[in-house]
């Protein structure tokens, strides 16, 4: 009941179950900021349409054998234009992902000031440095760069199955299915990576609240002559 509920010393850490929820999704791209977002997707699948025009007339030309000098001029620029727009959408991406992450940290560290005292007494001081530490640095580091990856490899792929239905309309089914069983091996996969993720992080908690203890208290451990119960404490 909720008064047993309120008496465990450490409280249990809450989880949700399942996939990621679309609002959370929609808070990251807003907090990217809508604009940014539009401009950088809209330029990688430009980019990636100039990679397939250039794939495309490179194989027509080679059919053809036609002017070689405007061919290669506008094999050229559409190079430009794919190596171009592919540095610009990772710009805008990357820019996008730190003024998330930046709007992200702001935010927990808003909530938690505001925290009532109880939950700091229920909750392990390492669950808190584990989600500030790790957590956040992972958000901060490798959200923005899966985020291009995502949008990079989807505009990529977007164009080659274009390009080879063109060729082979006979490979539309094959396509329609492949993307099919790919979304949901991806999505399987990843429901197991963020339950081992979690885990980790659970582990690492009680021995990041026992060295933070240990460090602030070190001198009355060792005015108490308690150094090897500190350390037993942290083997054990």
């Amino acid at each position: 009941d909720e008064g047993a509920g309120r008496s465990e010393v450490v409280e249990q850490e809450t989880k949700l179950v399942g996939a990621v929820s679309a609002s959370l999704f929609m808070d990251y791209c807003r907090g990217m900021g809508w604009l940014t977002l539009f401009i950088a997707i809209l330029v990688c699948l430009g980019s990636y349409v100039a990679m397939g025009a250039a794939d495309r007339l490179l194989a027509q030309w080679l059919q053809e054998q036609g002017n070689t000098e405007a061919v290669v001029l506008a094999y050229v620029l559409l190079c430009l234009a794919f190596m171009t727009g592919l540095c610009i959408s990772s710009l805008l991406f990357s820019v996008g992902g730190v003024r998330a992450g930046k709007a992200l940290h702001n935010l927990c560290l808003e909530r938690l000031l505001c925290a009532p005292l109880d939950w700091f007494e229920r909750t392990p001081s390492g669950r808190i440095m584990s989600r500030f530490s790790s957590d956040l640095s992972h958000v901060d580091l490798y959200l923005p760069m899966y985020f291009d990856n995502c949008f990079q490899f989807g505009a990529n792929l977007v164009v080659l199955c274009a390009v080879v239905c063109l060729v082979m309309p006979i490979m539309v089914l094959v396509v329609v299915v492949g993307i099919l069983a790919y979304g949901l091996l991806l999505v399987v996969v990843d429901r197991g990576n963020r339950e081992c993720k979690r885990l980790a992080n659970l582990a690492m908690a009680p021995v990041q609240t026992n060295l933070q203890e240990s460090v602030v208290g070190r001198e009355a451990l060792k005015s108490m002559c308690m150094q090897d119960c500190a350390v037993c404490r942290f083997d054990r």
